[in-house]
């Protein structure tokens, strides 16, 4: 992991300019894929190393950091520091002139009773809260500072460093009291001057804590984070998919994006509310902009439960049981982690069937945070029965499982992804594709989805057996025992786009009489804790062509270069 952390830094600039959950991540549609070389401080803060998936041989392979750095977006630190400065230089200069004009005096009528400008000396917190307390609001100050200065490192919106720089001004102005001026180091009292009628006698300071606190809200509530991300305008803006990472390069800036998987996921959608009377989409707000125009004409058929992820199941199951046959899409993390007892409660004890879709499940978005991360959901879905996992690599395999999956009568989880393979491969039948042929101890690779065009990189000139794999719940046995054949024994490696192992207990299943070793490649189990691009990600785990070759070379014996 510690090789792993250091291939990942925070998100560019530009990435603001993608809109809400877009901001996920099409980075290999943008002319920006490279890594950011760390500063020496977060290399002093990286994990210790984790195994990055159950190999039999050969070492994790956290990724290769040799990529040439891209330009970055500039970071908004002189905003910061301009607002900052000019709050405090204003807040000392005005109590400046109060202690001198004003301390002894009587106050001065500024608008005759309502506002006065007299000297107070305040040993609480603004506005004159808490008197007792000045040793523990000048810590508070202190830790608001530091934070703030911590934050600088990561900012990239220009008004967050306006509200943060108002913020840092004024805690820098009144800790400067609480320091210097008297009874003494840490409980100075503040000095306060403007007094408006039946309120609290405050100060500048106060007034720039106040306003960058209210600017923080506002802009908390538009959805804009300090990197630059914006997250609510995929709703309001957007009908489906993820916007790129990083800003286009500027000769393709009018160019159309390609169709993602959940582009197609809302057109087909939309398409069998049209044709199919008992189809039903149920949401959770996520991608409920791009099914306006299909709640108004199906009202009763698509429903919005908000961000109540177990409502969303239970909705989905209510209209299953009602003979409907209900999609249900949020993303992975809210679709199967956090309501899990929904689904094995209300679609598995009750025994009805659903489609599940999911987006944004691995690590499509990072700027999002673990919480938007959910490389386990096929891992926890297996231990519910009857459950049938469709991984599709590519818009045009997403649509046909998606239209088998609605026609069936089953429970049915379709994982879309922001990464797609060049190709698309007929997968509608659901059984593995071999691709390509190796001799007869060539080792029989299986990739999974996305991972497909990665795996093909990473196999140039190795000799294996390689299959494709769209649907993974049944698992593809026989398919699995034709492509090893004969042999006496079995080398098979697993690339898949979620949790590392997650079906090497099926491939033992299936070769259970045959000796056999496998190489789980995939997520691992440790988490990344720091901002970066989807290809900086699989990079850290491994997962990138090169990445894939050598632990696979190292596996087999083969050649690594």
């Amino acid at each position: 992991m510690k090789e792993a952390e250091r291939t990942i830094d925070t998100p560019d600039e530009a990435r603001g300019q993608g809109p809400g959950e877009r901001a996920a991540g099409d980075a290999e549609r943008s002319a920006e894929a490279a890594v950011t070389a760390p500063s020496p401080d977060d290399a002093g803060n990286a994990e210790p190393d984790a195994p990055t998936g159950a190999e039999a041989t050969g070492g994790p392979g956290a990724g290769s950091t040799d990529a040439a750095p891209t330009a970055r977006g500039r970071r908004r630190i002189g905003v910061l520091a301009a607002v900052a400065v000019t709050a405090f230089v204003l807040d000392l200069v005005t109590k400046i002139w109060t202690v001198e004009w004003l301390e002894g005096r009587e106050p001065v009528q500024i608008v005759g009773e309502w506002l006065q400008f007299e000297a107070v000396r305040n040993s609480g917190a603004a506005f004159g809260m808490g008197q007792a307390l000045t040793v523990v609001f000048t810590c508070i100050a202190t830790v608001v500072v530091i934070v703030i200065l911590r934050l600088a490192r990561k900012l990239y919106s220009a008004p967050w460093a306006v509200a943060l720089g108002l913020l840092l001004g004024g805690a820098l102005g009144n800790l400067a009291d609480r320091i210097f001026r008297a009874p003494g180091v840490f409980q100075g009292a503040v000095v306060d001057f403007i007094s408006p009628k039946h309120f609290a006698v405050f100060n500048l300071a106060d007034s720039a804590i106040v306003c960058g606190g209210i600017l923080i809200v506002l802009l908390s509530f538009r959805g804009l984070d300090p990197d630059g991300t914006v997250h609510r305008d995929e709703e309001k803006e957007q009908p489906a998919a993820d916007a790129p990472d990083t800003a286009p390069a500027t000769d393709s800036a009018t160019e159309p994006l390609p169709e993602s998987m959940r582009d197609r996921f809302v057109r087909v959608a939309d398409a069998l509310l049209d044709t199919d009377e008992r189809t039903a989409v149920v949401l959770a707000v996520i991608t409920a902009a791009a099914f306006e125009d299909a709640a108004r004409r199906h009202p009763d058929r698509v429903i919005d439960v908000g961000i109540r992820e177990q409502l969303l199941i239970g909705t989905g199951a209510g209209l299953a049981l009602a003979g409907m046959r209900p999609i249900v899409h949020t993303f992975a993390s809210f679709l199967v982690e956090r309501p899990f007892e929904q689904l094995k409660l209300d679609f598995q004890h009750q025994g009805v069937g659903g489609v599940l879709v999911s987006a944004n499940a691995s690590y499509d978005w990072p700027q999002g945070g673990f919480t938007h991360m959910a490389p386990g959901d096929v891992a926890l879905l297996d231990t519910l029965d009857g459950w049938s996992v469709h991984v599709p690599g590519h818009p045009d395999e997403a649509e046909a499982l998606l239209r088998r999956a609605v026609a069936g009568d089953g429970r049915e989880y379709v994982r879309l992804s922001e990464q797609t393979n060049r190709t698309a491969l007929p997968v509608a039948e659901g059984r593995f594709l071999r691709l390509r042929e190796g001799g007869p101890t060539a080792p029989v690779v299986v990739a999974v989805g996305p991972m497909l065009d990665p795996t093909v990189e990473a196999l140039a000139g190795l000799d294996a057996t390689l299959l494709y794999a769209a649907t993974v719940r049944p698992f593809d046995a026989a398919g699995l025992r034709a492509a090893i054949g004969a042999r006496p024994t079995a080398e098979v490696v697993l690339v898949e786009p979620y949790l590392a192992g997650t079906s090497t207990p099926r491939v033992a299943e299936a070769l259970s009489d045959l000796p056999h070793r496998v190489l789980a490649l995939g997520v691992p189990r440790g988490e990344l804790r720091r901002y970066g691009s989807r290809e900086e990600h699989a990079r850290a785990h491994g997962l990138d062509a090169p990445g894939l070759r050598r632990r696979i070379a190292a596996f087999t014996g083969g050649p690594h270069g």
